[in-house]
């Protein structure tokens, strides 16, 4: 799963290939890139490190990562894996977060959007 400069989300099917697709990492990534301050990963549940990759993107080009707490995730390994956190709550509690995360923010300058 990518997302496009435009705004949509493209599929990206492949068997037998690095990293799996679709892949939170790829989706991650391609946010970041496109979307810098703009971003929200969020980690819920699932085995394995795909996302944390693209967690660590999202983080660096100044977005915002959310992982779900261990203690509330059927599958704790990719909300662990994804180390450069911003925010680690319960998962009746990204509803409301993301609410205050999306607030319009002001416009800045193309070279502000990739910190």
């Amino acid at each position: 799963m990518l997302l496009t400069p435009d705004g949509h989300l493209s599929s990206i099917l492949a068997v037998g290939v690095d990293p799996p697709r679709p892949s939170a990492d790829s989706l991650f990534t391609t946010m970041a890139s496109g979307h810098g301050r703009r971003a929200i990963a969020v980690v819920l549940t699932g085995g394995g490190v795909d996302g944390a990759t693209g967690a660590s993107s999202v983080h660096r080009f100044g977005g915002t990562v959310i992982a779900a707490a261990a203690l509330f995730s059927a599958g704790p390994d990719m909300p662990q894996a994804a180390s450069e956190r911003d925010h680690v709550t319960d998962q009746h509690e990204v509803g409301p977060l993301l609410t205050a995360l999306a607030a319009p923010l002001p416009d800045l300058p193309a070279s502000d959007t990739h910190t």
